[in-house]
């Protein structure tokens, strides 16, 4: 038994000291190619992440961009109808003066705005709704259409009026559908100069 003890110790102290070195060289190198594979992969790895955060942020912004365009064309398309609305032609303004001036050529510019917005009210409301031209030539309506008062001249307030409320809209609630010296609809707005404005 001492014997193959003694031979063991002795094989052992016989080994190279070369084989040793060659054995911890290749632990070594088995070590830095484990550690040089494990950073390619994180690096690989990291570039695939980058790729596919750059081409996300790409498909963002091209999309915040188609975004912002067709909002842009919305809201061109809007001020161009807004405008196209706003702009009075000059037959209508030369018919709502001829208006003004028939149903209250005599009364105070307060009075002819209220007419003119109440004209106005009509050409937007549901069942008035029309051409200004359909308005105010609507049977039954217009008293002045009907008994020549239209044919007067109107003065040049009354074409400011009637260009004003043509251009940029009502100045009185867009309800009030009515102007008469009585009381009609479902109740009293404002009375002017005598002239009593109603609620539809």
């Amino acid at each position: 038994m001492k014997f193959k003890i003694w031979l063991i110790v002795a094989g052992l102290l016989l080994v190279p000291q070369s084989v040793y070195a060659s054995a911890g060289h290749t632990e070594a190198m088995e070590t830095t190619l484990e550690a040089s594979i494990a950073k390619k992969e994180s690096s690989l790895s990291n570039g695939v992440s980058d790729v596919m955060t750059n081409a996300i942020d790409k498909a963002k912004k091209a999309e915040i961009k188609r975004k912002k365009r067709i909002a842009k064309k919305k809201q061109e398309k809007k001020e161009e109808k807004e405008k196209k609305k706003r702009l009075a032609k000059q037959s209508d303004i030369d018919i709502m003066a001829h208006v003004l001036m028939a149903e209250a050529g005599g009364e105070s510019k307060e009075c002819l705005y209220a007419v003119g917005s109440m004209i106005v009210n009509r050409m937007n409301d549901s069942y008035y709704h029309g051409t200004l031209e359909e308005v105010i030539y609507r049977k039954g309506q217009f008293e002045c259409t009907w008994n020549g008062a239209i044919e007067k001249t109107p003065t040049d307030l009354c074409y400011e009026v009637a260009k004003d409320v043509l251009t940029n809209g009502s100045t009185i609630p867009e309800n009030v559908v009515y102007a008469a010296e009585f009381l009609q609809g479902s109740g009293l707005w404002k009375e002017i100069d005598g002239m009593m404005f109603c609620y539809k």
